[in-house]
């Protein structure tokens, strides 16, 4: 089972984005259900804090589980070693969690399309 951090939220409610899995935070999760984890900080006026080991212990989960993890910035205000820091410019956060090296490509996606008859579309 892969069960989520604490205190995991989008910005918006209780919830965590998995790729188009809603996922709430007081819920356990098999790993068969998360194929990829996209990790932003928030980015406007009253941003929460992006914690640097919180990210890490996510991204941590998704290698035990052959997941996806992608994390694109790290937010207008940024934890690390206990020192926040205060990014402004999504360029600069986008380039501070690139250099971070937590990207992990995991398992390929399997997409399943259909078309409208509900016939696989090769």
């Amino acid at each position: 089972m892969f069960t989520l951090p604490e205190n995991i939220t989008c910005g918006y409610c209780d919830c965590s984005e998995f790729g188009t899995l809603k996922v709430s935070s007081k819920r356990t999760v098999t790993k068969y259900e998360i194929e990829f984890y996209l990790e932003d900080g928030e980015n406007y006026d009253g941003a929460r804090p992006c914690n640097y080991d919180w990210v890490k212990s996510l991204r941590w989960k998704c290698v035990d589980y052959d997941v996806t993890f992608v994390f694109c910035g790290t937010g207008r205000r940024f934890i690390k070693n206990g020192r926040l820091y205060k990014i402004e410019g999504n360029a600069f956060q986008r380039q501070l969690a690139y250099k971070s090296g937590l990207g992990y490509r995991g398992k390929p996606m399997e997409f399943k399309l259909y078309d409208e008859w509900g016939e696989p579309v090769p």
